[in-house]
């Protein structure tokens, strides 16, 4: 049986609907994905660390790079052939390593520019709090599929086709220059502008996809998912 990554519903259930389910050495196993840290490869084994109990560890047999594939909706990036971390708030890149607590984990040079890119470092004036608790955009359909962007509280993101006025660049036809603002709050929601032609959607757990109303602010929790004017591109708001 190989590993498998199953959401209690398709649409907005984030990390805490989710888990992962193997068989290893003829005992079958289901793991919440919030309870990961990281997953670790070794020979033909991989190897889940725990982010409750860091002396706690479980197995299975398959290919890092296979089970990436299936996490990267869920905010897991690899960062070294050997390494799939979960970007949860505390972390933070320092020194080619990605630090979360008192563990560290390796970042090699082949993942390094997205790495860096996904721990973009906040304005010197940031407040301290910027620098320590993120939510993050990741693309889980489309042509941006397994992009994360990290957000910092307070910190406005605009999406869009222009570099000039936007921030988080999605080069579409259907992506208006600026598209949508995004705000992530330090409760853990997202505070959503859209100024677009073709609309932004939230995609509901019955699959609806509900315009959102242009130039108004809407607050929607962790684990929603977005489409900006074409439901071929959705992100996970984590």
């Amino acid at each position: 049986m190989q590993a498998q990554v199953i959401a209690s519903d398709n649409t907005s259930s984030g990390n805490d609907g989710a888990f992962i389910q193997f068989m290893y050495k003829g005992n079958h196993q289901r793991i919440s994905l919030k309870d990961i840290l990281y997953i670790e490869s070794n020979a033909r084994k991989c190897i889940i660390h725990s982010s409750t109990d860091k002396d706690k560890t479980e197995c299975f047999y398959g290919k890092l790079s296979e089970i990436a594939k299936s996490l990267y909706p869920y905010g897991f990036v690899r960062c070294h052939q050997s390494y799939l971390i979960s970007i949860t708030p505390n972390a933070r890149y320092s020194d080619n390593m990605i630090y979360i607590e008192d563990t560290s984990i390796p970042v090699s040079e082949k993942y390094r520019k997205d790495i860096i890119g996904i721990f973009r470092q906040p304005p010197d004036n940031a407040p301290t709090l910027q620098k320590t608790v993120t939510g993050a955009l990741v693309c889980i359909k489309g042509d941006y599929y397994g992009s994360i962007v990290r957000m910092y509280p307070n910190e406005k993101s605009t999406i869009g086709r222009d570099n000039k006025s936007s921030n988080i660049i999605i080069n579409l036809p259907y992506i208006s220059r600026s598209h949508c603002d995004i705000i992530y709050k330090p409760d853990n929601t997202y505070e959503l502008i859209d100024h677009s032609h073709n609309g932004t959607y939230v995609i509901q757990e019955n699959g609806h996809a509900e315009k959102l109303t242009p130039d108004k602010i809407h607050t929607l929790p962790s684990g929603s998912v977005i489409c900006f004017g074409d439901r071929e591109l959705q992100y996970r708001l984590i």
